[in-house]
């Protein structure tokens, strides 16, 4: 799937079926944290979340870990930038969920990363190009160097989603948890080294409709089909989602928790998670 065509599905979830985007972002939040759960049972977890809605993302599956009882913290790159991330932040603090403001260099950004045997990647979405800045930057080298499980939300941070190329740096995850189809340039040679496993997880919409409705051509969403010049190797198959279901690509037959969409009379066609270039 195209970044274009990724965008398109929000919007027309947000706008033709009045599913409000932060349902979009609580069900994409629900199960990414159910892969985090079965791929990595054990140990804390740091979220390193960004900005933009990737790092909503990252607020969302902070509370949802925590829920479960497992230690969990947040090293934030600053404040929000979109309303749906904002709400998630202060749902963390609300329930005690520890949220740290890390600077670009100082000595309090080491108390984090204290005891961690997960790192999950909520820095930046598909509409981030380009290399990585500070205090970026040094948050994906650190966890690269680090020895534990690390897992990308949507897209590694520094990956271009369309290109498949790497930034410097690029976030190297063991697992990557994308959400309604796999993104077009995760089948070039240069981004499979750095994706690790991918998991393909609904966001609790019918994925088959979204797409015929789509004004963009793309391959239907089970596809294995690269772009012309893409490899034939290493884009998986992605299974269809028409009933809210979500799945993972490597073991379909996992349990995890169906997210369900419900209407909202007055969408937010202004909050699409896909849409904000950069700032994801």
């Amino acid at each position: 799937m195209t970044v274009a065509a990724a965008r398109e599905v929000d919007r027309i979830a947000i706008e033709q079926w009045h599913v409000p985007s932060i349902v979009l972002m609580e069900n994409a939040a629900i199960g990414a944290t159910a892969v985090i759960r079965q791929v990595a049972p054990d140990g804390d977890v740091l979220i390193l979340a960004g900005h933009g809605n990737n790092g909503g993302d990252g607020y969302a599956i902070a509370r949802h870990l925590m829920s479960t009882g497992r230690g969990v913290r947040v090293l934030a790159s600053g404040a929000p930038k979109t309303d749906d991330a904002a709400i998630n932040r202060r749902i963390c603090q609300a329930i005690g969920v520890p949220v740290i403001d890390g600077p670009a260099s100082d000595q309090s950004v080491d108390r984090p990363w204290e005891g961690v045997g997960v790192v999950v990647d909520c820095l930046l979405g598909t509409g981030a190009t380009g290399d990585p800045r500070p205090p970026i930057d040094d948050w994906i080298r650190r966890a690269n160097a680090a020895d534990v499980v690390r897992v990308a939300v949507d897209v590694p941070t520094g990956l271009d989603a369309s290109t498949g190329r790497r930034g410097d740096p690029t976030f190297r995850a063991d697992h990557t948890v994308t959400f309604v189809a796999a993104k077009e340039g995760f089948g070039r040679d240069e981004a499979a080294r750095i994706l690790g496993t991918i998991h393909v997880v609904g966001i609790g919409i019918p994925v088959v409709v979204s797409l015929a409705s789509t004004s963009e051509p793309h391959a239907a969403p089970w596809s294995t089909r690269p772009t012309s010049d893409a490899p034939s190797t290493g884009v998986p198959p992605t299974p269809t989602d028409v009933t809210g279901r979500t799945f993972r690509t490597n073991r379909p037959d996992d349990p995890i928790p169906t997210p369900v969409p419900f209407p909202n009379p007055n969408p937010n066609p202004n909050s699409q998670r896909n849409g904000r270039p950069g700032l994801e």
